[in-house]
């Protein structure tokens, strides 16, 4: 049997005749259609906006208000994998830190590696015989962006084995990885070998940052083409492949 009680409506807190229909009933409820569309808007804006600062706080702090010279480039690398690599201080940080707010502010959750301090931190575990395998599946498969800045620290065995099974799983679920490095797509092979370079191939896009002068430091986009992956590094490094490229 149903009742009629006074209640507060959960948005407005204005009182209002209210037909109980259960004494279980926990849903918040509302004076009219116009506070129940109000109040959900309003919860779904809370929500986005602890979302914002929890993912903000992924990006490391001395890059969250920097800003990048090439904003222009950002719309071009949205939703697309990337390895962009340059030397030191040509602003690579700054610039995935940037597009990693672009997502954010979007919607789109990301994680975040420092590599240095990532593998040290999983050396550590290993060599205290302590589980390491959660934390790797979490990126494996992590359904947001993941930013690894600073790749190609450290070529141990123990660190190549780890990019392996990270890159491989991210490759082939088809999710977005952005990666930031020193090295050259050339240099990879030699540090890391063959599988780990085709697994970053497959992920198709790659960003030559330079340091000739502020206007030449961001360069060209590389669009790999799928049938690429069967050359050798040698033969792209010596500019025989056929690949797309599309200037700033």
């Amino acid at each position: 049997m149903s009742r009629e009680f006074k209640k507060k409506c959960d948005r407005c807190k204005k009182e209002f005749k209210y037909v109980l229909k259960s004494w279980n009933e926990k849903e918040p409820e509302f004076c009219d259609d116009t506070c129940e569309q109000l109040f959900y808007e309003e919860l779904e804006e809370k929500r986005r906006t602890i979302s914002i600062k929890n993912n903000m706080l992924l990006i490391p702090k001395k890059y969250r208000n920097l800003k990048t010279d090439r904003t222009q480039l950002l719309d071009k690398c949205v939703n697309t994998n990337l390895y962009i690599h340059g030397k030191c201080g040509t602003g690579k940080s700054i610039f995935i830190s940037n597009l990693a707010i672009k997502y954010i502010l979007n919607g789109t959750s990301i994680a975040w590696i420092e590599t240095l301090d990532f593998f040290q931190k999983m050396r550590v575990a290993y060599s205290n015989n302590e589980s390491i395998e959660e934390e790797v599946q979490h990126y494996c498969y992590f359904d947001g962006v993941l930013f690894i800045n600073d790749f190609g620290t450290s070529n141990k065995e123990f660190v190549k084995m780890q990019l392996l099974t990270l890159l491989d799983a991210r490759e082939k679920n088809e999710l977005l990885t952005v990666i930031t490095s020193n090295l050259k797509v050339e240099e990879i092979q030699k540090q890391f070998g063959e599988r780990i370079l085709s697994r970053i191939i497959g992920m198709n896009i790659k960003i030559k940052i330079n340091d000739k002068g502020e206007k030449q430091k961001v360069n060209t986009i590389y669009l790999f083409k799928s049938e690429d992956r069967r050359y050798s590094p040698e033969k792209w490094s010596n500019n025989t492949l056929e690949m797309e490229n599309i200037q700033l």
